[in-house]
């Protein structure tokens, strides 16, 4: 179905991705991760109770849900650049920096919106107090 490339067990990720909405649907993509290629899947809790119309509907509505914060570009930026000057410090200042990143990832993995921001803009803050002291 989704054209597994053939290699030892194990060896291949695939990323699932549900969403479901009060009607009973349940959105499914699975991505290959080598080959990007995606497959959706649609179930419903009580088959033929809705229309292709209101299954439409309803995908619709789940496909905004089913961006992930740690693909926004403002958290992948900010979490580039705080890998980046990572690798450059040392001591204190490596691990203060490493409080911050790690703040950034957990609020990212709960998807707490305004948790996220909050961790964002102090990363980027105290990424601009270390560049300041290191010039």
């Amino acid at each position: 179905m989704l054209g597994i490339p053939p290699g030892p067990a194990g060896h291949e990720q695939v990323k699932v991705r549900f969403s479901y909405d009060m009607n009973g649907v349940l959105d499914v993509d699975a991505t290959i991760v080598s080959t990007q290629v995606t497959a959706t899947f649609t179930l419903q809790s009580t088959p033929g109770r809705l229309s292709p119309s209101a299954i439409e509907e309803a995908r619709t509505r789940l496909k905004h849900l089913k961006f992930h914060p740690r693909e926004a570009l403002p958290n992948v930026t900010a979490l580039a650049r705080a890998d980046a000057l990572f690798v450059e410090l040392t001591g204190h200042a490596r691990s203060h920096l490493a409080a911050y990143i790690a703040a950034l990832r957990l609020a990212i993995e709960q998807q707490n919106s305004p948790q996220i921001k909050a961790s964002r803009e102090a990363l980027l803050r105290e990424i601009a107090e270390l560049d300041a002291r290191r010039r």
